[in-house]
């Protein structure tokens, strides 16, 4: 089963007036770290512009996220992130 085509739920958020930088889309503008241009606000997942609509790439920048922010990890690559989820993917179908 495939889940794509997923919109962002932004509105009631009401990020205009904390000055979040948002995409036509309603997605939340991020850099490479995941953070917003609002220093303090991060996003991952389907509500971040840019990022594939994958489950385990929204779960893996969470973990990424939480690790840089409170164990002083290092950036991640997006690339990694979805290089990973094809390598588990490929495992998990050769196996079946």
């Amino acid at each position: 089963m495939w889940a794509i085509g997923r919109h962002p739920v932004t509105q009631s958020l009401h990020l205009d007036q904390a000055s979040v930088a948002t995409a036509p889309s309603g997605k939340i503008v991020v850099n490479e770290f995941d953070q917003s241009n609002v220093s303090n606000i991060f996003a991952v997942g389907d509500c971040a512009e840019g990022i594939p609509e994958l489950t385990p790439v929204a779960v893996q920048a969470g973990k990424f996220l939480a690790d840089r922010l409170f164990a002083g990890s290092s950036k991640v690559s997006l690339s990694l992130l979805i290089s990973n989820h094809e390598q588990t993917t490929n495992k998990h179908t050769k196996s079946s």
